[in-house]
């Protein structure tokens, strides 16, 4: 009896150890993705722990992040730097590092591609228009240009942000022939009579001509500048007033010689230099009063492929003219005119039996999955704010779906869509209405619209 109570003693201990063994070896350990992350300077650090971690749900949701720095001043986001982040989960805890660093070039926003100066003057560089989140330094090589000898010239400007980033273009450079001595004489021999000052007027008038296409919006306006051949800009985010783009009184806007402002008061334009492209420029146009005016420019990304016709086997961005269809976004509304919609975990943007639509499965009896459904809350930074456009409304499967100008993140291209920054997404969002028309194509056929 003795033997057998002490068998039954050395069973029960043997199977407490064994528990012991096995709840300890199930013992989730943390597990991290990486030591290390970058991000793009603009870019908030992610606070989610789950991009951090490899481990469970219950283990993340278990789980605290420090370290998250405070954002630069004047700024919405972190500067560029180094940061630690600490993970803490009970006992275990680790380390990751944080890179944020800009490694985007800046952009040239001004759209000259031709410059006239007077002869024996130098070009002028702030005519030269960019946008970066840093201060940029504006150079041009013109070590083989002489500016007393009239002609042609191909000169190479180029814009350097502080992280030594840099964007290169070339301009076409026309000095004019010097003014002859007899003209000079002949113009102060009349100097004081009532016909020189008639004539001044004119020619004044004259200069101040714009051209009435996109491509050469202000490639008459840079005839009277003159300067050193560098100078600095700072961040034209928000570039709403270039002198290439404002009308006058006496001139209308080139925007108004469009066909689609005769049936909308709002123009909202995604350009990009060629086919190939994976960034250009968003600009918005308002009617005013009668006048139309600018009142936005900033950059625009576009598909992995550049621009074209788009599929659902493609990354291209479907060039065309499109009105908007749905608003919405992860973070509030921020105002908009028309109705928006908040995502939440339940909505989708389906690429299966309800293909190219919205779907609430709160509201609609349909069951997506993420294998061809686009979970719409999964996409935390570019869908802040979503605008879907008009892209295959009789939702032919294939043909694509999904389509947004939504916000930009680090990598900037898309799979498709048209993304800008966040800070400038959420100013179109408080400005499109019924009356706003979308166009996207190349920079050379947006006067065909």
């Amino acid at each position: 009896m003795k033997e057998e109570k002490y068998e039954k003693i050395i069973q029960i201990g043997t199977a407490i150890m064994m528990t012991f063994v096995m709840t300890g070896c199930q013992k989730e350990e943390m597990t991290l993705k990486a030591e290390e992350f970058n991000v793009e300077y603009g870019e908030n650090i992610p606070i989610d722990v789950k991009n951090y971690l490899g481990n469970s749900d219950e283990f993340i949701k278990n789980t605290e992040i420090s370290g998250i720095p405070e954002n630069e001043k004047g700024k919405t986001y972190p500067a560029i730097g180094q940061y630690e982040l600490k993970l803490v989960n009970e006992k275990m805890q680790e380390k990751v590092t944080v890179n944020v660093q800009d490694t985007t070039a800046p952009v040239f926003t001004d759209k000259n591609t031709t410059v006239t100066i007077e002869n024996g003057k130098k070009i002028d560089t702030k005519i030269f228009k960019v946008q970066d989140l840093s201060e940029v330094k504006i150079t041009i090589d013109d070590s083989q240009i002489d500016y007393t000898k009239a002609g042609d010239y191909i000169i190479k400007v180029k814009a350097t942000d502080k992280s030594n980033n840099s964007t290169e273009k070339e301009v076409k450079l026309t000095i004019k022939k010097k003014e002859t001595k007899t003209n000079t004489e002949n113009s102060s021999t009349t100097k004081n009579t009532p016909s020189s000052k008639t004539s001044k007027t004119s020619g004044s008038s004259n200069a101040s001509n714009k051209t009435s296409t996109k491509g050469n919006q202000s490639s008459n306006s840079t005839s009277q500048n003159n300067g050193s051949s560098s100078s600095s800009g700072n961040n034209s985010d928000n570039s709403s007033n270039n002198s290439g783009n404002s009308s006058s009184s006496s001139q209308k806007h080139w925007i108004s010689n469009l066909n689609v402002a005769k049936n909308y008061s709002k123009i909202m334009i995604a350009s990009a230099p060629s086919s190939s492209s994976r960034q250009g420029t968003f600009t918005y146009y308002q009617k005013v009063n009668g006048d139309w005016k600018e009142v936005l420019e900033t950059t625009a990304d576009f598909g992995k492929a550049g621009l074209g016709t788009a599929s659902e086997s493609s990354t291209k961005t479907p060039i065309g003219q499109y009105t908007f269809t749905k608003l919405m976004g992860i973070s509030p509304n921020p105002g908009t005119n028309l109705a928006y919609h908040k995502i939440d975990s339940n909505d989708y943007w389906c690429g299966e039996t309800l293909y190219n639509q919205f779907v609430d499965e709160d509201v609609t009896e349909h069951h997506c999955s993420k294998n061809n459904d686009e979970h719409l809350i999964d996409y935390s930074s570019q869908y802040k704010y979503a605008a879907a456009f008009s892209y295959n409304t009789s939702n032919i499967k294939g043909k694509g779906s999904a389509f947004f100008l939504h916000c930009a993140n680090s990598i900037h291209y898309t799979g498709g869509c048209v993304a800008i920054p966040t800070s400038q997404m959420k100013k179109v969002m408080q400005a499109i209405d019924g009356n706003t028309v979308f166009i996207i194509d190349l920079e050379s056929n947006i006067t065909n619209y």
